[in-house]
């Protein structure tokens, strides 16, 4: 990945002109040390590259999709744009998955665009089967600035959760009252995290079981 040093060394977003710079090891002491922007920055003799302003096909398309019935089609639009935004957010990736995003170098306002899409995605969609995949996208910005939006949602989920443990863990003791042996022993009214798993595994082994007598 290439960035020029006026936008660069402060741990900016990518500059909007074309340039052939190329960077040292050396990493910035600042906020955004996670995003993976280069700091020591030297001239380098390599093919100029175009830095986009718009949005390709291949970025529309996928902002389409995101917009499906179809959870496979969702799915696959995410995954394009978690490796469009990785190939220029993340030092050195290289998609291998999706090979054409390699070719996707953005300047900030079409990444910023595509993250507040992401956002605004979640926030209509908070509870679609496609949620963890949105998600996965925020992460590749490696942006600081979404903390707040990341602590928002963890703990509206969280709450989500929350309301349901206890009944969770009542049927969990009703079973074993009734002698299911694929309950483990001594469910925990308070021991949610081990309720979680043992109703996971109770109910994978009941649905195995059930499908040998078919």
């Amino acid at each position: 990945m290439r960035y020029c040093p006026i936008h660069c060394w402060g741990g900016l977003p990518p500059c909007t002109s074309i340039c052939a710079w190329t960077f040292t090891p050396a990493r910035s002491a600042n906020p955004n040390e996670g995003s993976g922007l280069p700091v020591g920055l030297r001239r380098g003799n390599l093919p100029r590259v175009s830095i986009r302003h718009f949005m390709s096909p291949l970025i529309e398309e996928a902002l389409q999709a995101i917009e499906s019935d179809r959870l496979d089609v969702v799915q696959r639009g995410f995954l394009v744009l978690a490796e469009v935004v990785a190939v220029n957010r993340i030092q050195n990736f290289q998609s291998d998955i999706v090979p054409e995003a390699n070719h996707e170098i953005l300047e900030w306002a079409p990444l910023e665009k595509i993250q507040r899409t992401v956002q605004q995605w979640i926030e209509n969609h908070p509870d679609h089967a496609g949620a963890c995949s949105a998600f996965w996208v925020l992460d590749k910005f490696r942006d600081n600035a979404l903390r707040p939006f990341l602590r928002h949602w963890l703990e509206r989920y969280l709450r989500q959760i929350q309301t349901h443990l206890p009944v969770l863990g009542q049927i969990l003791f009703d079973l074993d009252s009734l002698g299911e042996t694929r309950v483990s022993n001594h469910p925990a009214a308070s021991n949610h995290g081990k309720n979680i798993d043992d109703a996971i595994r109770y109910l994978q082994a009941t649905k195995s079981n059930e499908g040998q007598r078919l």
